[in-house]
């Protein structure tokens, strides 16, 4: 049996070529990969360099917007007995404080003379330097009136309003205490007015009843009119 061989080669061959065409296929593709992996890994590395870039930047400005209170707790962590700024500030403040506290009850109390109860009473908080400072205070006055002196107590009054409303700038407590002064002091006013009719309409009365004065008259004349020795006397004290 005769075999034909062209016929065979032929196919062999084609056989040969199309796998040699798919395995160039294949390299190609694997090299497309590698292309396509390396410009991947460049991009990535791009970005990282930049994140690192940007992280540095900010790294950079945060450390020059570091806040002035940490600074000054890492100098007080230095120098523990040294005030940060931030302290000066609120030390400063508390002086100020304190002495327009001290200013205003010491006005009060110029002012109130014999009616201030005791000295002044602060109330005082502690500031960074370990002192206290006075942020408050209060003086007792005497607003009472006089019982049965309306004079005693108009003079009183005007003396605690003068001293609720000494200091250049009265609280409304001050103001309140004021007004209450005033107000006694018009009722006492009033009581004087009262007071001062009740003694002209004793005289009247008296002028009326001339025994109220005189007493008994010493006999009576013939119209029947009482007379009294001691009358002339009594009218010169009178007038």
């Amino acid at each position: 049996m005769q075999i034909n061989t062209s016929y065979s080669n032929s196919l062999n061959y084609d056989l040969f070529k199309q796998k040699q065409a798919q395995q160039k296929k294949q390299i190609t593709t694997q090299l497309n990969n590698i292309v396509d992996n390396e410009q991947d890994l460049s991009q990535t590395n791009t970005v990282v360099n930049d994140e690192k870039e940007a992280n540095q930047a900010n790294n950079i400005e945060n450390k020059e917007q570091i806040p002035n209170g940490i600074a000054e707790l890492e100098e007080k962590q230095q120098n523990p007995n040294e005030l940060t700024e931030e302290e000066k500030e609120k030390v400063a403040e508390l002086q100020k404080r304190d002495q327009e506290v001290r200013t205003h009850e010491n006005a009060h109390i110029a002012a109130g003379g014999a009616y201030v109860q005791g000295g002044a009473s602060y109330e005082t908080t502690k500031g960074p330097d370990n002192k206290e400072y006075a942020v408050g205070g209060e003086v007792q006055i005497d607003s009472s009136p006089i019982p049965g002196d309306p004079d005693a107590t108009i003079q009183k009054m005007r003396t605690v309003r003068a001293a609720a409303l000494a200091p250049a700038n009265p609280s409304s407590t001050d103001q309140a205490v004021a007004a209450r002064a005033a107000q006694q002091e018009e009722k006492a006013k009033r009581d004087k007015m009262e007071k001062e009719k009740e003694e002209d309409s004793d005289k009247i009365e008296s002028v009326n009843n001339p025994e109220m004065v005189f007493g008994e008259p010493d006999y009576y004349d013939n119209k029947g009119e009482p007379v009294y020795n001691n009358k002339p006397q009594i009218e010169g004290i009178i007038s």
